[in-house]
């Protein structure tokens, strides 16, 4: 780890030429811990609005450097190094390349720039719920469970992981992302009782969020049978005796629990902890999300897609039945039409038989044959339009189809 010295009238000068963000860039940590150290070492800062009113054009007053019996200056070993040493690694085209340069490097500089605190102040709004539920005896004082986050880690390191999260918690929402807790297991059945063992959080753009988890690694550890599992041995045929207990030691995993993420876990070493690597954690968890939005919006457009080509089949097939119901409507005619000229094919040749009737009465009731069957024959006829008196009007076939059943050229 590097040291790094704040020296009291350097420290001054700067955190009034400059704004403290930017200051605590230059020194790669945050502009909380920088206040700190200026507190520490007696220095003045600079109000809110100030730098406002500097922008305006205005001067106002710097108060000068008070007289201190502190001492004038911090060294102080920062870990940011390794987090840098590591982030630096990582390039454009692998994480991040969603975003533009000038964005990107104003990103990868804040993550840079976070150090998780020492003290278990100023913590996030839902890790505050969180301790309060756990430690809060009356449910009347217990936050609602959508506010407490299932923590797996044992009493010893809980303190770690809340600074680890709020921290986490706060940079993200800095980012423009939101912490959700979620409980999607349990809310998959009617009328469950919601747990803390079921909450799960999210860390979410918009719509699109990964899951992530906390939790404290286990190992095998030898197991030493008690009395009654010894006696139990000796009684029972079917008593076994586990060969080893698992056991917490100590050591946290940080999980983004998303199955495309390109990288998902993060763990104490001997040479890193995970307070170290709070920065990547961030940039690989707004890679995960943007994974997620991609196939989001590859499924939508997929949807969509699909939802075309639905359409287009619908119509094609709504096309098709019109047109199999405009030809029928033709067979049906046609074949009224063949009927109609098959009668009057055999109206003339009844004709042609009348001079063979010598019977003038005969000869009477035959041309009355032909004239009602040749009437008939009309109204059947679909190209010719007849007024009968007991079977109506004609069917014509231009009036059935209308103008919207000719087919275009």
């Amino acid at each position: 780890m590097e040291t790094r010295t704040y020296e009291r009238e350097k420290l001054y000068k700067e955190v009034w030429v400059e704004p403290m963000t930017t200051v605590a860039k230059r020194y790669g940590i945050s502009d909380v811990a920088l206040r700190k150290h200026c507190k520490k070492l007696g220095i003045p800062t600079p109000p809110n609005g100030y730098w406002a009113k500097v922008q305006a054009g205005q001067k106002p007053k710097i108060p000068n450097l008070p007289k201190s019996k502190g001492p004038d200056k911090i060294v102080t070993r920062n870990p940011s190094m390794n987090r840098s040493s590591s982030l630096s690694g990582i390039k454009n085209t692998e994480t991040l390349s969603f975003l533009p340069e000038d964005h990107y490097q104003t990103v990868k500089g804040y993550c840079l720039s976070l150090v998780v605190s020492a003290e278990l102040t100023h913590l996030h709004g839902l890790v505050r719920d969180t301790i309060q539920y756990l430690r809060s005896r009356k449910e009347t004082t217990k936050p609602p469970l959508n506010r407490v986050l299932n923590i797996g880690v044992s009493d010893d390191q809980k303190d770690r992981a809340y600074k680890i999260l709020s921290t986490l918690f706060k940079a993200v929402e800095h980012l423009g992302y939101s912490v959700d807790i979620k409980a999607p297991k349990a809310e998959r059945y009617y009328n469950y009782e919601r747990r803390v063992h079921d909450n799960v959080t999210y860390i979410s753009l918009g719509v699109d969020g990964v899951p992530i988890l906390i939790k404290e690694l286990q190992q095998r550890v030898e197991h030493k049978p008690t009395k009654e599992e010894l006696a139990d041995q000796k009684r029972y045929s079917w008593a076994r005796i586990p060969p080893y207990d698992l056991v917490k030691n100590g050591k946290l995993n940080f999980e983004i629990d998303e199955y495309h993420s390109k990288r998902k876990h993060w763990r104490d070493s001997d040479n890193k902890k995970i307070e170290d690597q709070i920065g990547e954690i961030i940039i690989w968890i707004m890679e995960a999300i943007n994974i997620v939005k991609d196939r989001r919006e590859k499924r939508e457009t997929e949807e969509i897609c699909r939802a075309e080509q639905e359409r287009v089949r619908l119509e094609s097939e709504k096309k098709r039945k019109e047109e199999l119901e405009q030809l029928e409507i033709f067979e049906n005619h046609a074949s009224d039409w063949s009927r109609a000229e098959k009668i009057r094919k055999f109206a003339e040749s009844i004709e042609l038989k009348i001079a063979d009737f010598e019977s003038e009465q005969e000869r009477a009731k035959i041309q009355n044959l032909l004239k009602w069957v040749r009437d008939k024959a009309d109204w059947l006829d679909p190209l010719t339009r007849k007024q009968d008196e007991i079977l109506g009007e004609s069917a014509l076939l231009f009036d059935l189809l209308g103008d919207d059943w000719i087919p275009e050229e």
